[in-house]
């Protein structure tokens, strides 16, 4: 028979074995969490951008030029290497300026939008313009912190949230 402190010994080490057993479980349902929301955004991306873009499609980075403008020298290859990472690039028309060349957006997806993801999707853009395309910037997710709404605000990134409760069941 286990005496008492043995007793509670080996319940602190099953405790803690199942302690980190939830909190890698947890971590792998935020994984997808992650890859389900970018996803959604990707295939209801007309619907979701369709505010900002007519015409919405989802575009690959060969299909905007990017690899021969960086065999023409405008990009490097570590900035093309930061543009593979931009979770969605979207083209299509401007909606307020109709007459203009196509649009892209440069999407940086998360569950939670934070300062970062406003920042990556604004020097992510801004690479896309130097190889001569109409950019803007944007983030997409369930919700925004107040920082990076701010952020978003005074630096012109277009924001779309969509509350987790509203996703397509």
């Amino acid at each position: 028979m286990l005496r008492n402190d043995d007793a509670e010994d080996a319940s602190a080490v099953e405790m803690k074995a199942l302690s980190a057993a939830v909190d890698a479980t947890c971590a792998r349902l935020d994984k997808w969490s992650a890859g389900y929301t970018e996803w959604l955004f990707v295939r209801k991306a007309e619907a979701y951008f369709g505010t900002w873009l007519t015409r919405t499609k989802v575009v690959s980075l060969d299909d905007l030029g990017v690899y021969d403008a960086r065999d023409r020298g405008l990009i490097t290859l570590d900035e093309v290497r930061q543009l593979t990472n931009l979770d969605i690039l979207v083209r299509g028309r401007d909606s307020t300026a109709p007459d203009e060349p196509d649009t892209v957006l440069a999407v940086e997806v998360s569950s939670t939008v934070d300062y970062e993801d406003v920042d990556r999707a604004r020097d992510r853009a801004a690479l896309l313009v130097r190889v001569g395309l109409r950019t803007r910037p944007a983030v997409a997710g369930h919700e925004i912190s107040d920082g990076a709404q701010r952020f978003a605000d005074e630096h012109g990134v277009l924001v779309k949230i969509v509350p987790a409760s509203e996703l397509p069941r």
